[in-house]
């Protein structure tokens, strides 16, 4: 998703003198105030027109599942998230023809630079947006017609009580919003459309609290975003992941503390991270999701869910009271988890569909179920204590593989919980073997 976001000095290009690029229209003809007024207002309409094309959020639902009994996958956290039908012709294209059109224009009625965006601020004061994509392309228009978004990376700090979601509307891929030290809130979703890292002052210092519904935050942007020292907190009961990165997005978090997620009632949503991707693909190469020095604790349903292809490179981080799982690795995806701390979550980690992850030098205690792997996936455990889980330390579902290797067990019910098609390989480690119920 990538919003035409052209600068005052392109779109004003045909104020300063430059060679127009195409024939101007019919109504283009005029020239001075009347025919100033008509060229932005033809921006405007086209403003409305590609704005309207980015709509509300649409739902993608999932069919939720219970906690998982010993022969059953775990349950599948998801949740609303963009919709990717693709229109029938090219929006951007569209706009930006409009806005070529408009430009030469302004460039036939003589128009001044100056009266042009007073005519501008004017015209998409009216301009509206229905759900919060539409919103943030909306402002991010808005800054860049208007002057007002900055011309290079740059490092903008905001305090508490400022308006963050304009701020981000003006900050170009590669700066940095510094959120001062403070209680940011927010009642509407901050959609980041650009690559940029959103800094704190350390986690419980700088927190950004939301009662938004459906997202927190959304990170639709083509590149690396970052979240950097600070806290993130939903608050209320209105459904929603506190943070989403959709398909294209590298998301670093980093010194972060995630909580709050609130899953609906049939069990979807609710996750501190949510890595959505729509295409159900084998895993990639390329890691998608760093997470270092993080807690994710508290939320609905479970602290990350990784789905399609997405890769997470986990460090040094703690899962701790997350519904369903504090680590969901769904449908293709796969990563490692190293040094991570899981603590009364309904399953620690969870792999299903075909994922791939690998869990080094980790521990797992109260909860449901230590690890649980279902459908076709292969997890790897290495140097794993799991202790005082209230059903299982591991489940082996379906036709899962992978290994088992130095992975300790203590107080617990069962140890390792097979089904009949399970094909992991055990080696030096103390769990008790206990077939599954049929």
């Amino acid at each position: 998703m990538g919003a035409v976001v052209l600068s005052v000095s392109v779109l004003l290009g045909g104020c300063t003198g430059s060679t127009p690029d195409a024939p101007p229209t019919e109504s283009a003809q005029s020239t001075g105030p009347d025919g100033c007024a008509v060229a932005v207002a033809a921006i405007v309409d086209a403003t409305q027109r590609y704005v309207d094309g980015f709509g509300p959020v649409d739902d993608v639902e999932a069919a939720p599942t219970p906690l998982p009994s010993a022969s059953a996958a775990p349950a599948r956290p998801s949740s609303a998230a963009p919709s990717t039908s693709a229109a029938p012709t090219d929006p951007d294209a569209v706009f930006q023809e409009a806005l070529t059109r408009a430009r030469v224009a302004l460039d036939s009625a003589g128009c001044r630079g100056a009266e042009v965006v007073t005519l501008l601020e004017d015209g998409l004061a009216d301009v509206t947006a229905q759900g919060p994509v539409a919103g943030a392309v909306l402002r991010q228009l808005r800054a860049s017609m208007t002057g007002l978004a900055k011309p290079e990376p740059t490092t903008l700090e905001v305090a508490p009580g400022d308006d963050l979601l304009a701020a981000v509307a003006t900050l170009p891929a590669g700066s940095t919003l510094v959120l001062a030290a403070g209680t940011h809130t927010l009642d509407d979703v901050l959609v980041l459309l650009s690559p940029i890292t959103v800094r704190g002052a350390g986690v419980g210092s700088s927190t950004l609290e939301s009662t938004a519904q459906d997202f927190g935050v959304l990170a639709i942007a083509d590149g690396r975003v970052e979240l950097k020292d600070l806290t993130l907190r939903h608050l209320g009961k209105a459904p929603a992941n506190v943070v989403l990165a959709g398909p294209s997005v590298s998301l670093v978090a980093t010194g972060v503390a995630i909580s709050g997620g609130v899953a609906q009632e049939d069990g979807t949503g609710g996750a501190g991270i949510l890595m959505y991707d729509p295409q159900s693909r084998p895993g990639g190469t390329a890691t998608t999701l760093e997470v270092t020095d993080a807690e994710l604790a508290d939320n609905g349903s479970a602290g990350i869910v990784l789905t399609g292809g997405h890769v997470a490179s986990i460090v040094s981080s703690t899962f701790r009271g997350n519904g369903q799982c504090g680590l969901c690795f769904l449908e293709g995806s796969s990563g490692s988890v190293t040094q991570g701390t899981f603590s009364d979550n309904g399953v620690g980690v969870a792999a299903t569909g075909t994922a791939r992850p690998t869990v080094l030098d980790s521990t797992v205690t109260e909860g449901q179920v230590g690890v649980q792997a279902s459908d076709d996936a292969v997890p790897v455990l290495r140097g794993v204590g799991i202790r005082g889980s209230s059903r299982a330390a591991l489940i082996w579902s379906g036709r899962a593989g992978g290994l088992i290797e130095d992975v300790t067990c203590s107080d617990v019910q069962f140890g390792l919980v097979v089904g009949p098609d399970v094909t992991p390989t055990v080696r030096d480690s103390a769990c008790r073997l206990a077939p599954a119920r049929s």
